[in-house]
């Protein structure tokens, strides 16, 4: 390379050129076997080579400060918004879990109802076809007797324990108006019934077997029915006031009771309230120092008389409770229930009371009457199963003798 740069000084053909220096000899490196020229002499530079030239305007020149800060907030700002469209989606996905999770209990609560309502259309049909082998109801005079007698006989436990003679008013202290109220249909003199302890007593027994005609054994009650009561109560009523026998009524009355009963059992919530009423009506007369437990609950009692109540629906033959006229739950319960002769196809005296000759002071309990019988036929006939105990006053001569016979412990009718 360097050969064709350097000319020899004894090149005799061109040391004649015009305005050509001679250049001295050049020295060969012994080491690197490089030639150079001699000192105090003049050389030109090699030139560099075009690729590395090239190559170094291929690199790029480093950004500004300014430029680097500018695309440091774009990528913030980018990233900002990622994050503020995954936090969205976080939400949305959320939300879609506690919609999921709503769904899946709504759909849990559908499948309780079918299933009740798969299990209630299998006890419609075995009711049915319960119905259709024993379409009549048969309960025997003498379990009904029995029945009545054991309500009758769990009332004056309660009486005599739970509204004892100990809660009795002084005769001198006039009765306010809602306690006259609360007995007023059941005596005309409620003050004296309420200054005597065995006359309390009665009265209260009176009244809480009004109580339960009206609440349970009305036709009115149904605790047979459970949820379906108001639209029996209604078809009852519209059937009641239409054209039909009394023996289509009743066929169809038995064989609602039988198929709601055995569907339902008895309204429980119901029973309760109805007890929680009597209760709360009968607290001014209850002993200070009574405690629940000491005698029957007034809910078990009201649990005797719907259970009654149950059996005598599913027959086919009417049974009339009342105290004083058979039409007590057509015409209303707050009617009164005294002032009308003794009659002794419906009544008898209470324990100690003799005297048939007055007028009615008092019905302790009610008459139970059947018309017609368990197979749908013989509605004109009615027999007494129970007869109402009641209070009279007597005549003025039956007055005088039993005054004189009766034990002070007793209860003086009215004279």
């Amino acid at each position: 390379m360097f050969d064709k740069v350097f000319r020899p000084i004894n090149d005799t053909a061109n040391s004649s050129r015009k305005g050509r220096s001679r250049l001295p000899e050049p020295v060969r490196s012994p080491t690197r076997g490089g030639i150079f020229p001699k000192a105090g002499t003049q050389a030109r530079a090699p030139q560099i080579p075009q690729r590395l030239s090239s190559a170094s305007q291929s690199l790029p020149w480093p950004a500004s400060p300014s430029a680097h800060s500018f695309h440091l907030r774009q990528l913030k700002q980018e990233l900002a918004e990622k994050d503020r469209k995954v936090k969205i989606l976080c939400e949305e996905v959320e939300g879609l879990k506690k919609e999921k999770e709503s769904l899946e209990r709504e759909i849990d609560q559908y499948d309780d109802e079918c299933f009740k309502m798969e299990a209630e259309n299998k006890q419609l049909r075995d009711a049915f076809v319960a119905l259709k082998g024993n379409p009549n109801h048969h309960i025997d005079d003498g379990v009904v007797q029995s029945r009545f007698g054991e309500i009758k006989f769990t009332i004056e436990q309660i009486v005599s324990i739970r509204y004892s003679s100990s809660t009795t008013i002084s005769k001198s202290i006039r009765l306010d108006r809602p306690s006259k109220q609360l007995f007023s249909n059941l005596a005309e003199d409620v003050d004296r019934y309420l200054t005597q302890p065995v006359g309390k007593a009665l009265l209260i027994e009176a009244f809480i077997w009004n109580f339960l005609i009206s609440e349970v054994f009305s036709g009115n009650g149904m605790l047979w029915a459970g949820k379906a009561f108001e639209h029996v109560k209604f078809l009852s009523r519209e059937l009641e006031n239409d054209t039909v026998s009394l023996a289509d009524l009743y066929r169809w009355n038995a064989q609602t009771a039988s198929m709601l009963f055995s569907m339902y059992d008895l309204d429980k919530r119901r029973i309760q309230k109805i007890a929680s009423n009597l209760r709360a009506s009968l607290e001014p007369w209850q002993n200070k120092s009574f405690k629940e437990g000491q005698c029957d609950s007034l809910d078990k009692l009201v649990l005797l008389a719907a259970k009654l109540d149950a059996d005598l629906a599913r027959s086919r033959a009417e049974y009339m409770v009342f105290m004083l006229e058979t039409t007590e739950a057509l015409n209303g319960l707050a009617k009164n229930k005294y002032g009308v002769p003794f009659d002794q196809d419906y009544m008898e005296l209470q324990s100690g009371n003799n005297d048939r000759y007055g007028d009615v002071e008092l019905v302790v309990s009610p008459t139970v009457a059947k018309v017609g019988d368990s197979d749908g036929e013989n509605y004109d006939c009615c027999t007494v199963l129970v007869r109402a105990k009641v209070i009279c006053g007597g005549s003025k001569a039956g007055r005088r003798q039993q005054s004189a016979s009766t034990p002070s412990n007793s209860f003086q009718p009215q004279r």
